[in-house]
């Protein structure tokens, strides 16, 4: 399951089997309370990646740490599930929630480029490139969120027996390698799609591991940790950011709103926890929305009034395609 997925399986618990992020039951309720915080989280990382593909805004930065938000709430909650399940249940699961996406929005943003007389695949060269990145180059997150599930699986299971602040402290520490290693990557290797994605994201996977391993604590325990977890990663983001701002601000701003948003308990009505059900769908038409906009209606608009149209709009097609049973298994 994915962090941009995840509202859905919380109110159908039954597909990630009892307690969406597979905690015991009696320790259910308490966590409930987390997710309610992280649906406000993910809504806001949404509304950050639309931000970010916003010409000429400013903060894009920020605002692509929305997308480093998604990777570390998916690693979670998929190392919860990998815990419990066997691979092929746990690989079903996630096949039958991203494949489906990925292809048919790999079509629809391929005859949209061919309708506007465009290369089918104007971000990438190559042919495993292309495929990886799709024909709107959003589409990248899609195989690798694909990938990160499958190595979740193998280090939840490697691991699974570990002290939780142990774990915490191993898979830490790799993360903060590296992001510390990301500044010796050649920069013309970062330029290419999908790998400079790839590369960019791909230290949220031990990071989250990390936070899973705190979050297998509770109480006082968990809180003393998540602050030592945070201080360290923002110890070294505060290192990066002069050599590597595009790595230090995403970074430091995705993992203390994600650590945030598991220690604030808050209960929220179920009209915010469907609105946080929307988040992929967004995620995945918002390019479209603003094409359109741009295009039609909005050419030369602020890029204040070009967010908040292409959001709303965005929020009322994915609600729209969620009522329909064919659609929503792609939204």
């Amino acid at each position: 399951m994915t962090a941009l997925a995840h509202g859905k399986c919380i109110r159908e618990e039954q597909e990630c089997g009892g307690c969406p992020c597979g905690w015991d039951a009696s320790r259910r309720e308490s966590f409930a309370s987390k997710l309610d915080a992280i649906e406000w989280i993910r809504i806001a990382a949404v509304c950050g990646v639309v931000w970010f593909h916003i010409k000429d805004g400013p903060f894009k930065q920020i605002g692509y740490a929305g997308l480093i938000v998604f990777i570390l709430i998916s690693v979670v909650f998929q190392a919860a599930g990998a815990e419990k399940d066997l691979f092929a249940k746990y690989i079903r699961k996630k096949s039958a929630r991203i494949i489906p996406p990925w292809i048919f929005w790999f079509g629809f943003y391929g005859l949209l480029n061919s309708a506007k007389g465009k290369e089918l695949f104007p971000y990438s060269k190559g042919v495993v490139a292309n495929v990886l990145t799709g024909p709107w180059v959003g589409l990248w997150f899609l195989p690798f969120i694909f990938m990160v599930s499958v190595m979740v699986f193998a280090l939840a299971k490697m691991s699974a027996d570990w002290n939780p602040l142990g774990r915490a402290a191993v898979y830490l520490a790799i993360g903060l390698a590296m992001l510390l290693d990301m500044h010796y990557v050649p920069k013309p290797w970062l330029a290419h799609a999908p790998w400079g994605q790839w590369m960019h994201a791909l230290p949220a996977l031990p990071i989250g591991m990390g936070l899973h391993g705190v979050l297998k604590t509770a109480g006082r325990t968990r809180a003393s940790a998540m602050v030592v977890f945070l201080i360290m990663v923002e110890i070294v983001c505060i290192t990066l950011r002069n050599s590597d701002p595009g790595v230090a601000i995403p970074y430091g701003v995705a993992v203390l709103v994600v650590s945030a948003g598991y220690l604030i308990p808050s209960r929220l009505p179920p009209a915010v926890t469907r609105l946080g059900g929307l988040c992929m769908g967004v995620y995945l038409v918002h390019s479209f929305i603003m094409s359109m906009l741009k295009t039609l209606l909005m050419a030369g608009s602020a890029p204040w009034s070009l967010f908040a149209v292409t959001v709303v709009l965005s929020l009322i097609l994915v609600a729209l395609m969620r009522g329909n049973r064919w659609l929503a298994k792609v939204i």
